[in-house]
């Protein structure tokens, strides 16, 4: 009896000193994680931008997006010519193409594709959208209104987000957004 009683013991003792070893590398593994992650935001990154943009829609890594989407900053200086030797970037995805003509500028170009990805990879940018802390959501809001006429998918993204199901506040200011281009366009 004494026998089981010590190796019920020495059993009870082995796991609770394995279990506080694992609990003690879970913080420092934890801050690992949070470390990449923070890296992984590179604002202004034109590369990510044109890659893409030149991308289809079906390639691209949910890694590209988040890199894309943190790209977006205010401090951005996107006015250099983007480099397309016909000036014309398409994006082929799902039953639509996106079409930018004419001599466009990285803002141009990241701004179209912003809201054309948000069609595309509508599940991955609202991951996305709800849990990064480095993304300037209020700055992508307001790429997203449009004050002129864009051949751009706005009623099919506001009718994603209705049937979205998510409490999360930036659900409900992406509708305001959808919604006020809806209207303004008359689609």
């Amino acid at each position: 009896m004494r026998r089981i009683l010590f190796a019920i013991f020495f059993l009870t003792t082995m796991f609770s000193c394995d279990n506080k070893q694992n609990n003690k590398t879970s913080p420092a593994s934890t801050n690992d994680k949070t470390r990449v992650q923070e890296s992984k935001c590179d604002k202004c990154d034109k590369e990510i931008v044109r890659k893409v943009a030149e991308m289809q829609a079906e390639l691209v890594s949910f890694s590209d997006l988040e890199k894309f989407l943190c790209a977006f900053d205010r401090g951005c200086k996107w006015s250099k010519k983007y480099p397309s030797p016909e000036q014309e970037i398409v994006i082929v995805g799902g039953d639509s193409v996106l079409v930018q003509h004419g001599a466009s500028t990285y803002a141009e170009i990241a701004r179209d594709v912003l809201v054309a990805g948000f069609y595309y990879h509508f599940s991955n940018y609202m991951k996305i959208l709800e849990s990064s802390k480095d993304i300037d959501k209020g700055y992508l809001l307001r790429l997203m209104v449009y004050e002129e006429s864009a051949d751009l998918p706005f009623p099919q993204i506001l009718d994603s987000l209705q049937h979205y199901q998510s409490d999360h506040p930036i659900k409900d200011s992406l509708i305001g957004v959808f919604e006020e281009n809806v209207q303004r366009f008359g689609y």
